[in-house]
């Protein structure tokens, strides 16, 4: 008899568990430039950031090299850093050539802005960026290059491998905007 009342509770579907972080954050981003996006949603999008940041294994360190190539996936900074350009959002790459240089790419189309930097690091957290020289092609024809100023810091908030990720290394970080990149290739 007893069982015959625990019938109903068998036939219903399992409780929805919460997603680990990472996925929550990444079902979440509605486009890849979080700075056009009302203050409500980014607000509720820095929460997902931090529980993220909170999962860490351990504290992120400019030990950790920064190879390969990784993708925007979510941005708080205004213009091209977030690949916005005017009222068009492109891609957004950013891949390490070695210790101290990386390119950022944005791709809108046949429009290809690169902006190419250096990275020194100033303690265990934080690098500090120069950027050097800014080209912009189209169909892959050169339309500007030309020599850039500018530099900024770069403070680590996590960088690790983390569930939902695939295995490959997510990165935050605070300029002060926020960045979350995933990497693509090694």
């Amino acid at each position: 008899m007893r069982l015959l009342n625990l019938l109903p509770l068998l036939l219903l579907p399992p409780p929805c568990l919460p997603l680990a972080p990472y996925p929550a954050l990444l079902s979440a981003v509605p486009s890849p430039s979080g700075s056009k996006l009302p203050a409500d949603i980014q607000a509720a999008l820095a929460a997902k950031v931090d529980a993220l940041v909170s999962t860490a294994s351990a504290p992120p360190s400019t030990a950790d090299e920064l190879t390969g190539t990784h993708r925007l996936v979510y941005s708080t900074a205004p213009g091209p850093s977030s690949g916005s350009l005017g009222p068009f959002v492109g891609s957004v790459t950013q891949t390490f050539v070695d210790e101290v240089r990386f390119v950022n790419r944005v791709e809108l189309g046949p429009l290809k802005l690169e902006l190419s930097a250096r990275r020194t690091a100033i303690d265990g957290k934080r690098y500090r960026v120069s950027f050097d020289d800014l080209s912009v092609s189209c169909f892959s024809l050169p339309l500007l290059a030309k020599t850039v100023g500018g530099e900024g810091v770069w403070e680590l908030r996590f960088v690790e491998a983390c569930e939902g990720s695939g295995g490959r290394k997510v990165r935050v970080m605070s300029t002060p905007s926020i960045f979350v990149l995933e990497e693509v290739e090694s």
